[in-house]
């Protein structure tokens, strides 16, 4: 259970400038609080996008988004279970990845 929350943690607090930024709460802001479940896998869904044709903002792909992030955590609270060790550095490498991933969002909400 602590793997799988350090794992949640890990892939979603990134995101948390949804919240924290200073920007005025409206319904542009909202969309993308709306799709914070599926954000994590907004730049794999980008990648497979160009062999797939699919649009990143119809529900269905939301969804499925939203089922490959819950499907990470819990493989990578699996991966990290075994060990503390394997945990904390799981957890360091998923934070920076997922750091990265929210960088590029902001980007794309900034513009």
């Amino acid at each position: 259970m602590v793997s799988v929350l350090v794992m949640a943690l890990a892939i979603y607090a990134p995101f948390s400038w949804l919240i924290l930024i200073d920007y005025p709460w409206n319904d542009y802001r909202w969309q993308w609080v709306i799709r914070w479940p599926a954000l994590p896998m907004l730049m794999p869904a980008a990648l497979l996008r160009r062999w797939f044709s699919f649009e990143i903002d119809n529900v269905w792909a939301i969804i499925l988004m939203t089922f490959f992030s819950l499907l990470a955590i819990f493989g990578l609270a699996w991966l990290g279970a075994q060990r503390w060790r394997t945990l904390i550095v799981t957890g360091a490498i998923v934070l920076a990845l997922s750091s990265l991933n929210a960088y590029v969002v902001y980007q794309l909400f900034a513009m």
